[in-house]
This record gives structure tokens, C-alpha cells and sequence, in this order.
């Protein structure tokens, strides 16, 4: 919570609460005076932050690293089987609470590799370049931005795009997602490689 003491005596604050007694005159009481004062709370809240009068939980930089990984097994399930290859990074950002406990964990990937159809031999590109946000507290992973793209010359993108919500667990259970699908591109994948 913000209060008078976090901001101390400043002009800021002192300027503030003439705007906010000057408005509270002319609204009065009722659902317009309970509006502002939220706007004002948050508006508050932001300048507490921007100014660096109050921080987060997040109690120092994060330590970064990159990770370059291999493909080579199985990908699925899908409706076909399919065996993936290829290669990319991870850029992986840990952001710690004053303990030194994770509380979030961001990781950037960005991978190239072939998709090959096993019982066709018939194989297809497929590219990803997403964000996988590890939220400690929530529990919860999000997945946003290019999860999969198979481009063939003369023919439309096969992509998986947008964003995906599930458990940290395993195996995830889905809690929300928008876009394109990667079910919906292992089908597309699929029939594509299909005899």
C-alpha cells in the first residue's frame, strides 16, 4: 500500500491532494467520487513506482542465461506420428524475491528443425520464436508469440500463434488459450505429410 510516508512530504503529494480536494468539491458524494478515488489510487500507486518510492517484490536483477538445446525424438501427440529435429536458444531471465526464491522466470526461445511424418518418410520445416513466462507464485506458465510455423513455397504459413496459460505441473492443464493452436498445426502438419 502507498502511503503518506512513502512519499514523505513531497510537492508531488501535496499537489496531488489539491487536485483530489478540488475534484472531491465538485463530484460530492456517490458512484463518480468511488471512481476517481480508484484512479487516483492507482494513479498514485504509478508514481510510487515510476520514482522508485515503492518496488515490487522482485528484490534484484535477474541473472541471465542462454542455453542452446538440440531436437532429435518424437513429437506429439498429434494425430500422425511425427519425429522433430533442429536446433536453437533459450534466453533464460530468473528474477528473485529478497531470499533469493525464484518468483519468476522468463525464458525467450527461438528454434529451426524439420518435422518428418514416420510412417511417410515425408518431412516439412518448422520454425518457433515465443516466450515462456514461469510465474512461482501463480503456479503458472504463459506461452506468447510464434509457437510453431511450417512455411511451404507456394502454399500458406501453418502456424501456431498466440497465447497459451497452463499449470506449472506435469502434465500442464490447459487454463486458457487464444490463437492458433498447436493441435490445430500438428493436424495441418499432419495431412500435409500424409501419404
Amino acid at each position: 500500500m502507498v502511503t503518506r510516508t512513502a512519499f514523505g512530504r513531497s510537492s508531488v503529494l501535496t499537489r496531488m491532494e489539491e487536485v483530489v480536494r478540488a475534484v472531491l468539491a465538485v463530484l460530492g458524494r456517490g458512484t463518480m467520487l468511488k471512481q476517481f478515488r480508484r484512479v487516483a489510487g492507482v494513479a498514485a500507486l504509478s508514481t510510487a513506482l515510476a520514482g522508485g518510492l515503492v518496488t515490487p517484490a522482485i528484490a534484484s536483477e535477474p541473472v541471465i542465461v542462454d542455453v542452446a538445446f538440440t531436437i532429435n525424438g518424437p513429437y506429439g501427440p498429434g494425430p500422425c506420428s511425427l519425429w522433430a529435429t533442429g536446433g536453437g536458444t533459450r534466453h533464460v531471465e530468473t528474477f528473485s524475491d529478497a531470499s533469493g526464491n525464484p518468483v519468476l522466470v522468463r525464458r525467450h526461445v527461438i528454434f529451426t528443425g524439420t518435422v518428418t511424418n514416420t510412417a511417410t518418410g515425408k518431412a516439412v520445416p518448422y520454425i518457433g520464436d515465443f516466450t515462456v513466462t514461469r510465474d512461482v507464485v501463480a503456479d503458472t506458465n504463459t506461452y506468447a508469440g510464434l509457437l510453431r510455423e511450417t512455411a511451404i513455397p507456394g502454399q500458406p504459413p501453418i502456424i501456431a500463434a498466440g497465447q497459451m496459460v497452463t499449470t506449472a505441473d506435469f502434465p500442464p492443464q490447459l487454463i486458457s488459450e487464444s490463437g492458433r493452436t498447436i493441435d490445430a498445426w500438428l493436424a495441418a502438419v499432419c495431412q500435409l505429410t500424409g501419404s
